[in-house]
């Protein structure tokens, strides 16, 4: 790996730490070097830019890179000093927690009046006024895209102010330095400027630039109302308790709950060890799966310690001792849980032999977005020889609906139709303009994806299993069946999809209709209720109503792909108008684009129908 100026070379590869294992003065054979050898050196790396953001966060003007040697050095003692593996997590945990609420910075000897009013700024503000500028691009496209171009040029001249400010106090990077030499009228609008308006741009910046932190920072400020208004909290309270017993049928014990939350949310997930053999990486999957259950429990837990403390009467005085920011404790917990357990899924599909696509796969594999294409903003002119506004890559001008391609009275493309079989896709055009036209895929008796186009909109539905003998169009012709030969309840479903755009209910297929005369109490029917989801078996009243809400989700994310897709085919159609026949093919390969993505991320062994 070459070497990156600006980090050690221990981070940039997998060598090890120096003095951590080869140089470690714990004999070989003995257990304790047992478990320094065995800890991956990407988990103590992983430790070291931890450390280094931390460092890096207590000093204004300083980057995680420039702290990655003292971050090294401050891990090794760890590590060198623990007995055991847990014992190295929960040292390492205590002494950050230590170093960051002892630290003190450190003030320049023979310091002037003026010298120290800086630095004071830099230490209170430095981080905000970094964190503003760093992000201040992208919240004026998002200002601009919501709000017109006035308000992001508003919002533009606030963040060039924060740009002069950063200069003043050395904050644009490494190699900037303060203006001690400014006068003190400049230094007292500089500090007065500052303490007036920054927290107001930040708030701007975070909320259109950092949903993210904007939820982490909305959780913190909820928590203080809570405390601080007692009347609220206890009205909360009541709520929570009285909504908590209508669902569960059992009262809720916040104190007991909270407690039990919280200690099982501080439980320390074991590391990843090292494996050469075959017999070690089964080992080390293992502990990747009973890791991925420890943080499965912690994000349940993180959830309880949420209801408990709404549920809390009085959270200032609570006779659990909870610390402060305990709801952004526990976001961090979910988040961390969420990341370790969706990489350890990836690894079981990339080891899974198994090809066949089941129910799960529909909210489970996410379907990628396309890049979009650069787009006009909101307001440009039709001319971009006379427009003085620049092109955006941002989000594309949202499309709702095909605007020629397969709407009623239009023709079918004949390119689009052997495009269609090869993807082992049924278009319905119903008579006699075609009028709710629509596209079916299947993928094997899992689920089914129904496309519309007028306007652009994806249903994902369960199959019904039990109705075996109902087919598609294009499974009848390729088996060589006509629709004679089938029964005449099968004829009457096939009709239903050929006069009609039906929009079938999230339940379909999660539990037995009355539609067919069945009853619970039949054998068949109780078999085919059973569903299989997430290896566990169960009828809809136990896992149903929870597939049905997550195929709710996959729908409005592939339909919101769609509509991306057709979004970038309009962007790239002229800025004159275009006439017919160019949108249609434009809108054609849109369609095509979300087929072929479907069918690779649904089934990613899929070959096209020759």
């Amino acid at each position: 790996t070459p070497h990156h100026p600006n980090k050690p070379s221990f981070i940039m590869s997998s060598s090890p730490v120096p003095g951590s294992t080869s140089s470690s003065p714990v004999p070989n054979g003995s257990s304790d070097g047992d478990w320094r050898g065995s800890v991956q050196q990407s988990a103590r790396n992983g430790k070291v830019r931890e450390i280094a953001g931390v460092l890096a966060s207590l000093e204004p003007g300083a980057s995680a890179t420039s702290k990655l040697r003292l971050a090294m050095q401050f891990e090794d003692t760890v590590f060198k000093g623990a007995v055991s593996l847990e014992d190295y997590q929960k040292k390492l945990t205590k002494r950050l927690k230590k170093l960051q609420k002892n630290y003190v910075p450190t003030q320049p000897a023979g310091a002037t009046e003026k010298e120290r009013t800086i630095e004071q700024l830099r230490q209170t503000h430095g981080a905000s006024i970094q964190y503003v500028i760093k992000n201040a691009q992208k919240a004026v496209q998002e200002m601009t895209h919501k709000h017109g171009a006035e308000k992001g040029k508003q919002l533009e001249q606030h963040l060039d102010a924060a740009k002069i400010w950063a200069h003043d106090l050395g904050l644009l990077g490494p190699s900037t330095k303060p203006n001690y030499h400014m006068p003190e009228d400049q230094l007292s609008r500089l500090k007065s400027n500052i303490e007036r308006r920054l927290e107001n741009v930040r708030a701007h910046v975070v909320k259109l630039a950092d949903p993210d932190r904007f939820f982490v920072e909305t959780l913190d400020k909820a928590e203080q109302e809570c405390k601080t208004n007692p009347q609220a909290a206890e009205e909360l309270a009541q709520q929570i308790k009285r909504r908590y017993l209508q669902i569960f049928k059992n009262n809720l014990e916040p104190e007991s709950t909270m407690t039990s939350a919280l200690e099982q949310t501080a439980r320390n997930v074991p590391l990843p060890t090292n494996s050469a053999t075959s017999a070690q990486t089964a080992t080390l999957q293992k502990q990747k799966d009973k890791a991925a259950l420890i943080y499965l429990e912690k994000m349940r837990a993180a959830s309880s310690a949420f209801l408990a403390f709404m549920a809390l009467p009085d959270k200032s005085q609570s006779s659990v001792p909870i610390s402060t920011g305990v709801l952004k404790k526990m976001h961090a917990v979910v988040l961390e849980g969420t990341d370790y357990v969706v990489d350890v899924i990836k690894d079981h599909r990339k080891r899974s032999q198994d090809s066949h696509v089941t129910l799960q796969d529909a909210w489970m594999k996410h379907l990628e977005l396309p890049t979009p294409t650069a787009t006009m903003t909101r307001g440009a002119t039709d001319d971009p020889t006379t427009s003085h506004k620049r092109p955006r890559t941002g989000r594309p001008t949202v499309v709702l609906q095909s605007r020629i391609l397969l709407t009623p009275g239009r023709k079918t493309p004949p390119i689009l139709i052997p495009e269609f079989k090869r993807k082992g896709a049924t278009l319905v055009r119903p008579p006699p303009t075609g009028e709710g036209s629509h596209l079916i895929l299947n993928f094997e008796n899992a689920f089914t994806m129904t496309i519309y186009l007028v306007p652009l909109l994806v249903e994902i539905r369960a199959c019904e299993p039990q109705r075996q003998e109902t087919k598609t169009l294009d499974e009848t012709n390729q088996k060589g069946e006509s629709s004679s030969n089938q029964s005449t309840r099968t004829k009457k479903t096939l009709l239903s999809h050929t006069v009609s755009a039906p929009w079938t209910p999230l339940y379909h297929g999660l539990t037995r209709g009355d539609d067919d005369g069945s009853t619970a109490q039949d054998d068949d029917a109780s078999t085919s209720n059973i569903l299989h989801v997430w290896n566990v078996k169960g009828d809809y009243d136990t896992i149903g109503f929870v597939a049905q809400e997550r195929l709710r989700d996959a729908s409005a994310h592939a339909t919101y792909v769609l509509r991306t897709c057709f979004a970038n085919s309009h962007a790239k159609m002229a800025a004159k108008t275009s006439n017919d026949f160019e949108v249609e093919i434009l809108e054609g390969q849109a369609l095509r684009d979300f087929l072929q993505l479907v069918r690779t991320t649904y089934s990613p062994n899929w070959n096209d129908i020759v």
